[in-house]
């Protein structure tokens, strides 16, 4: 599936950007949830949409949240129930990671490069259970092969 050629840059800032002051230049977007301007007009829709009526979801609109959990667990090949959305990478890990039932001695292994609040979670972990976590070290640049034979 192709679609329309999508001109990076000023242009695009000026069109997908313009709640965005023109006079800042973000350079770490992952991290604090700049969306394009119909990406937060639909968020606030949506949200708009839950005061009028707040049962709506539960009562009518469960499968809207459902339909993606089914079509992308056929994708990884598990059961839809196993799945969740979650806001971001960080809320997701820990998640899984404060809710697996570790032992004193089971261990992890993460990257140097891995990302902070990441590793911050695996160092809580080590506190809180007594697990071991091995750093695998990665200096860049450094191949695929490179990584996996670290491994």
């Amino acid at each position: 599936m192709t679609g329309p050629v999508i001109p990076f840059g000023k242009e695009f800032r000026e069109k997908y950007f313009t709640l965005l002051d023109p006079k800042v230049y973000p350079v770490n977007h992952g991290s604090f949830g700049l969306v394009p301007t119909p990406v937060y007009e639909k968020y606030i829709g949506a949200i708009a949409g839950h005061y009028t009526y707040p049962d709506k979801f539960y009562l009518h609109q469960r499968e809207t949240y459902i339909k993606p959990l089914k079509e992308f667990s056929r994708i990884v090949n598990c059961d839809y129930r196993n799945l969740a959305f979650v806001d971001n990478v960080t809320t997701g890990i820990n998640t899984v990671l404060r809710s697996y039932p570790f032992k004193k001695g089971d261990k992890t292994v993460i990257q140097s490069t891995v990302y902070g609040a990441c590793g911050n979670t695996v160092k809580f972990l080590q506190d809180r259970y007594g697990i071991e976590c091995i750093e695998v070290p990665l200096n860049y640049p450094i191949s695929d092969k490179e990584i996996l034979d670290k491994f």
